[in-house]
């Protein structure tokens, strides 16, 4: 059995409202080789998202964290 090479890096992103609620988005990016790097694009992520919903009213808190291998695929994303 051969073992592939992971090729991206998968985030889980939760989005807090005022009301409680939360929205769960994900995000799939290249891999980073090094620690910088990984530090980089986790940042670069959350700039973006904190982008995408500067207009939108309502939300408290925005969460990004880098998903491990089990997750993806308990997720069933690819």
């Amino acid at each position: 059995m051969a073992v592939t090479q992971v090729k991206h890096t998968h985030y889980h992103i939760f989005i807090t409202n005022e009301d409680s609620t939360v929205s769960e988005l994900f995000r799939k990016c290249g891999k980073c080789t090094t620690v910088q790097g990984r530090e980089r694009q986790l940042e670069r992520v959350v700039s973006e998202m904190i982008e995408g919903i500067r207009d939108v009213r309502g939300w408290k808190r925005l969460t990004v964290q880098a998903m491990t291998p089990v997750e993806v695929s308990q997720h069933g994303l690819r």
